[in-house]
């Protein structure tokens, strides 16, 4: 499993080509005390990501490159 692969101890994660936010969505809901941050090239990923993680706690931040 993805999150396996998670440190105990890490803070802070960056999700590389995060698309609509799914995995994002999850290291937060497993791991509450991390913040993500995730890199999208695309818009329109982003705004998805945006409407989906918002629900979410503000432990996220979302950039567009």
């Amino acid at each position: 499993d993805l999150l396996d692969a998670v440190p105990g101890d890490a803070r802070h994660l960056v999700d590389l080509a995060g698309g609509t936010g799914v995995v994002s969505a999850r290291i937060l809901a497993a791991r509450p005390e991390c913040r993500v941050t995730l890199v999208e090239p695309a818009t329109a990923m982003i705004q998805r990501a945006q409407s989906h993680l918002g629900s979410q706690r503000s432990g996220w931040g979302g950039v567009n490159c």
